[in-house]
């Protein structure tokens, strides 16, 4: 087991049944962000996959946290 230094407020990484929404703009900018964010298993800290698409899929950034 190791411990990853990851510089986050960690009150966005709570599970209290719903995640937060974690916005990143993408590179290629075309007005909208999509935000797809799917609830935590349970609340003891395990976070699914968050996906940031913008209507334009082209140059967009992809988040996956895993906790």
């Amino acid at each position: 087991m190791y411990k990853k230094e990851i510089r986050y407020d960690y009150d966005m990484f709570k599970c209290v049944g719903y995640n937060r929404v974690i916005v990143n703009k993408c590179r290629n900018s075309v007005g909208y962000n999509r935000v797809i964010v799917n609830k935590c298993r349970n609340s003891v800290g395990y976070n699914r996959v968050i996906v940031n698409k913008c209507r334009n899929s082209v140059g967009c950034d992809r988040i996956i946290v895993n906790y």
